[in-house]
C-alpha cells in the first residue's frame, strides 16, 4: 500500500500549522518539521510521497535538504516554497530532478493542485480534477 504521508518543513509556526491543517483536510497524513535536521530525522523513520519545504530554513536551506535526500536515495518530489525575491531558489530548483518551486505569498488552492499533480501525475495529465473545496 502506498503511503499517503506528506512532510512539511517550515520554520514559521503559523505558516506550518495552516499548511498542515489544510493538507490534512485534503486527506493526507501530515508530519511537520521546523528545520532541515528534524526533516531528515523524519525521512529516516517514515515513507513520504511528497516533501513541502520552505527555501529558507534555520539550519540549512531547502535546496540542501533535497541534496541530502538524494544522497539518502530518496527520489520523492519536493515542493520548495520561497519568497518572490528568492530567484536563486528558482534557478537552483530547476537543476534538480523532482524539485518544484512556488513563490510566497501563495494561494493554498494552488498548493493543493500542485500536491495532486506531483503525487498523481497521471490523474493530472488525463484531466481528472481533484476536489479542492477549501
Amino acid at each position: 500500500m502506498q503511503s499517503n504521508s506528506i512532510l512539511i518543513v517550515e520554520d514559521e509556526q503559523v505558516v506550518r500549522n495552516i499548511m498542515a491543517e489544510v493538507i490534512t483536510y485534503l486527506g493526507y497524513d501530515v508530519t511537520v518539521a521546523a528545520d532541515g535536521t528534524t526533516a531528515i530525522d523524519n525521512l529516516c523513520k517514515k515513507n513520504y510521497v511528497l516533501v513541502i519545504s520552505d527555501l529558507g530554513l534555520p539550519d540549512f536551506d531547502g535546496i540542501e535538504l533535497i541534496h541530502r535526500m538524494r544522497k539518502m536515495g530518496l527520489g520523492i518530489p519536493v515542493l520548495i516554497i520561497g519568497g518572490v525575491d528568492e530567484n536563486t531558489g528558482v534557478d537552483k530548483c530547476r537543476g534538480l530532478a523532482g524539485c518544484h518551486y512556488v513563490s510566497k505569498p501563495f494561494d493554498i488552492k494552488e498548493i493543493g493542485m500542485m500536491i495532486e499533480k506531483l503525487i498523481n501525475p497521471k490523474s493530472a495529465e488525463s484531466g481528472q480534477k481533484a476536489n479542492f473545496n477549501i
